[in-house]
């Protein structure tokens, strides 16, 4: 054992360059082993985590614009989804679809509270928007059928948004009839 260790000391010492060189190839392959690994787990992670925002099984279906002609029409025309859709999918597919939602966006709306204000995108939903994308509630309630039944105006805040408009006393958003927004406050941590 101890001839081994010699010669292998010997010859370390006679070819240093290369030495040096394998040393810092072996070390640089242990690191990018490492390296690789980490980023694998991560991406894995992170994948993870953002598939468990939503149910497992849903699916999202948008409009668009169609891509061959049809029956005279051309190509390239505008598709836009609407409750007769939603009724036609609930009466043609019920034993293939537990719960159907919709939503629509409104770009560049403001909510002022005093003199601090915020410009969002406001989306009107169903209630089970809360089950299909898992929105977890901070403080007060989401939207619920008696509020799309009555047409009550109730906003939902991400607790971001909350913060922006009320430093420091994001509770007091809560049950608020504003003026500026004509409705009732409450958000979420999404």
């Amino acid at each position: 054992m101890r001839d081994i260790i010699t010669e292998i000391w010997s010859t370390a010492k006679r070819n240093k360059l290369r030495t040096a060189l394998t040393g810092f190839a072996v070390a640089w392959g242990i690191f990018m082993l490492i390296f690789l690994l980490g980023a694998g787990n991560g991406l894995i992670n992170a994948t993870e985590q953002n598939s468990g925002k939503f149910l497992s099984n849903s699916m999202v279906v948008y409009g668009g614009r169609t891509s061959k002609a049809y029956k005279g029409l051309k190509e390239g025309r505008s598709i836009a989804l609407n409750n007769r859709d939603m009724k036609t999918t609930d009466e043609s597919f019920r034993a293939n679809v537990d719960k159907m939602g919709a939503s629509i966006q409104q770009n560049g709306v403001n909510i002022s509270v005093g003199d601090n204000y915020i410009s969002t995108t406001l989306s009107g939903v169903y209630p089970n928007e809360q089950q299909i994308n898992k929105i977890e509630m901070l403080h007060g309630r989401y939207v619920n059928d008696i509020d799309n039944s009555n047409s009550r105006k109730v906003l939902v805040l991400s607790e971001d948004q909350a913060k922006e408009l009320m430093p420091g006393h994001i509770e007091d958003l809560i049950g608020r009839y504003d003026y500026s927004w004509y409705g009732s406050w409450t958000y979420s941590s999404t």
